[in-house]
C-alpha cells in the first residue's frame, strides 16, 4: 500500500510537469533512490517492530523521501515546470512538508516511546491538517500582496 500510495503521487506530479530542470532532476532521484529503498526499512521493522532503531530506520526513510518529494513539488512551482495550477501543488508540498515533519518526530519519539510506530498511521491526518497549517504560515511569512 506504501509503495503504491508513493507511485501514484509520483505520477500525479510527472503528469503535471512538462519539462525538466536540473534542480528538479537533482531532488527526483534521491527521491527515486530512496523509494527503492524503502522495502529495506520495511523489512527490518516487519521483524523488530518494538526496536527504537528500526522504527527511527523507517521513519527517517520515509522522511527523507517524502521531503525529497516535497522538494521536488516545490521546484516544479519555482521554476515554472508545472502545466497545473501552481498553487494545488505548493498545497501538495505542504501536505508532504507536514508528513516529513511527522516522520521525523516519530523517530524522535520512538526512543522514549516504544509504540511511537503508531503515529504512522495517523500521516493521513498530519497531511490533511498539517498541510493547510503550513500553508497558512508560509502566507504569512510572504506577507500581503505576495
Amino acid at each position: 500500500m506504501l509503495l503504491w500510495s508513493v507511485w501514484r503521487r509520483h505520477h500525479e506530479l510527472m503528469d503535471r510537469v512538462r519539462r525538466l530542470s536540473k534542480a528538479f532532476a537533482f531532488w527526483h532521484a534521491p527521491f527515486l533512490l530512496l523509494v527503492a529503498f524503502l522495502p529495506f526499512p520495511t523489512a527490518v521493522i516487519g521483524a523488530s517492530i518494538g526496536n527504537p532503531m528500526a522504527q527511527t530506520l523507517f521513519a527517517g526513510t520515509m522522511a527523507a523521501m517524502v521531503c525529497c518529494e516535497a522538494t521536488v513539488k516545490e521546484i516544479s512551482v519555482a521554476a515554472g515546470l508545472a502545466v497545473a495550477s501552481p498553487a494545488t501543488i505548493r498545497h501538495q508540498a505542504d501536505a508532504s512538508w507536514a508528513v516529513g515533519l511527522w516522520f521525523v518526530l516519530s523517530g524522535g519519539l520512538a526512543w522514549v516511546l516504544p509504540y511511537a510506530y503508531v503515529m504512522w498511521f495517523l500521516a493521513p491526518v498530519a497531511a490533511a491538517y498539517g498541510g493547510p497549517l503550513l500553508g497558512r504560515v508560509r502566507a504569512r511569512r510572504a506577507g500581503p500582496g505576495a
